[in-house]
């Protein structure tokens, strides 16, 4: 559910953005699967270590994606 009194009480603000049609949407997919293109991925690191990842990525120290593992530990 979804509460919209939430974003008013809290100043939040919703930004979004559109990147072409369905159908180049659907074509980029195509693309990557053909191409079998994979994210590089700097780390993966338990939510416990989040502060950590993302002060490497604010101090541009990683290379890559920097993932967040929600179900390490769980």
């Amino acid at each position: 559910s979804f509460s919209p009194q939430a974003i008013f009480w809290k100043q939040l603000h919703i930004m979004g953005s559109s990147m072409g049609t369905d159908a180049e949407f659907a074509d980029m997919l195509a693309f990557v699967a053909q191409h079998r293109i994979r994210p590089v991925i700097d780390s993966i690191v338990p939510l416990e270590e989040a502060p950590e990842a993302f002060a490497k990525m604010a101090a541009g120290q990683q290379l890559g994606k920097l993932v967040i593992d929600l179900l390490a530990g769980a």
